[in-house]
């Protein structure tokens, strides 16, 4: 989180106050590079938008996982699911399958109320 974007609305000074940090700790830890676990979440952010568009956005991520696999790359299948909400990622879901029509002998039944409720 950046203090010094211009979506914040306080200073870079005060929210360091607030934070109980000071403001050239504040600095130091802006001028570090990315760590290497945030690379890494990149580049398998990446490789899951572009399983994700070869699947026409209908693989999840069960399937992406395992394609990530094929292609070398080890993820585990909650990473994935994580990555693939923080990209917004929604797979389409499949139609229900249609019943078949009903038999027209089925729908001719017909029930004798007093045979039903002599028993």
């Amino acid at each position: 989180m950046r203090l010094d974007t211009e979506e914040y609305a306080y200073s870079v000074e005060f929210m360091c106050g607030r934070l109980g940090v000071s403001r050239s700790g504040y600095y130091d830890w802006r001028s570090r590079p990315e760590s290497a676990t945030a690379q890494r979440r990149d580049e398998l952010k990446l490789l899951i938008k572009k399983a994700f568009d070869i699947s026409d956005s209908a693989y999840g991520h069960r399937r992406i996982q395992p394609q990530l696999d094929r292609w070398g790359v080890a993820a585990g299948m909650e990473l994935v699911r994580r990555l693939m909400r923080e990209l917004s990622l929604v797979p389409c879901q499949p139609r229900p399958k249609a019943s078949p029509p009903a038999s027209s002998s089925s729908l001719k039944w017909r029930f004798s109320w007093t045979t039903a409720t002599s028993a």
